[in-house]
C-alpha cells in the first residue's frame, strides 16, 4: 500500500494566515485582534490537520487540539484569567510541537527531495517561530515584566510575542522589545542558535540535494 504524500501547502497557508491576519486586521480596522488571532490560530491548526491527515492518530489528536484551542480561547475571551489563557497557549504549543515532529519525520525519512520537502522544512522553520512565540506569550501572561517594550505604555499581546520570536529566530534583533528575566533571555538565545543551525545545516543540506543532478543511469550492455 502506497502512503499518500502530505501536502505541506495547507500547513504553509495556515502559517501565513496566523502570522499576517492579526496585525493586518488591527491596523486596518483598529479593533482588538483577539478574535482574529483565534481565527488565525484555528486556520493554522486546521492546516496542520489537512497536512498530517495521512496519520489517523495525528488527525484525531489534531481535531481534539483544535477543539480544545477554540474552546479555551473563547473561555479566556469571555472570562479572562491567567490559567485559562496559559492553557490556550499550551494547547496551540502542543499542536505546533506535534506538527514539527511529524513534518521532520517525513522530510528526513523520504528519499528523493521534492519541492514538497522544501515547503515542509519551511513550515518547520515558521513553526519554530510560533512555538517560541507561544512560550513568550505564556510567560508574559504569568509575568508581565518578562518582556519590556521600548514604549512603556504599550501592552504586549500574542502578535507582539510572535514578532519578538521571529526577529530573534532570524537574529534580526531590533531591540524594541527586551527580555528582562533570565528564563526569557535563555529562551531567546536558544531560539537564535536553533534558527541559525536549522538554516545552516538542515535547510542547506536539503536544498543542495534538491538541486544536485541525478546520477547517470548505467549503460546497458557492452560492446558486441
Amino acid at each position: 500500500m502506497i502512503r499518500r504524500e502530505p501536502n505541506f501547502l495547507f500547513l504553509f497557508a495556515g502559517m501565513i494566515v496566523l502570522i499576517v491576519t492579526g496585525p493586518v486586521v488591527d491596523t486596518l480596522f483598529g479593533r482588538s485582534a483577539v478574535i482574529f488571532a483565534q481565527v488565525a490560530l484555528t486556520a493554522l491548526l486546521l492546516g496542520g490537520i489537512l497536512t498530517l491527515a495521512e496519520s489517523r492518530v495525528g488527525f484525531r489528536v489534531g481535531v481534539v487540539l483544535v477543539a480544545a484551542s477554540v474552546g479555551s480561547t473563547a473561555l479566556a475571551y469571555v472570562r479572562p484569567s491567567t490559567p485559562v489563557t496559559v492553557v490556550s497557549f499550551g494547547v496551540a504549543w502542543t499542536f505546533c510541537l506535534l506538527s514539527i515532529v511529524l513534518c521532520m519525520r517525513y522530510v528526513l525519512t523520504r528519499g528523493r527531495v521534492t519541492p514538497n520537502h522544501l515547503v515542509g522544512v519551511t513550515c518547520v522553520y515558521l513553526l519554530l517561530g510560533v512555538l517560541w512565540g507561544l512560550m513568550y506569550a505564556a510567560i508574559h501572561v504569568v509575568d508581565p515584566t518578562a518582556l519590556r517594550p521600548a514604549d512603556a505604555s504599550q501592552a504586549l499581546d500574542l502578535d507582539d510575542c510572535l514578532y519578538f520570536s521571529f526577529v530573534t529566530l532570524t537574529s534580526t534583533g531590533y531591540g524594541d522589545i527586551l527580555p528582562t528575566t533570565r528564563l526569557v533571555r535563555t529562551l531567546a538565545y536558544l531560539e537564535s542558535v536553533a534558527g541559525q543551525l536549522y538554516a545552516a545545516i538542515l535547510v542547506a543540506t536539503l536544498v543542495s540535494r534538491y538541486v544536485a543532478p541525478l546520477p547517470d543511469a548505467p549503460e546497458r550492455g557492452g560492446d558486441s
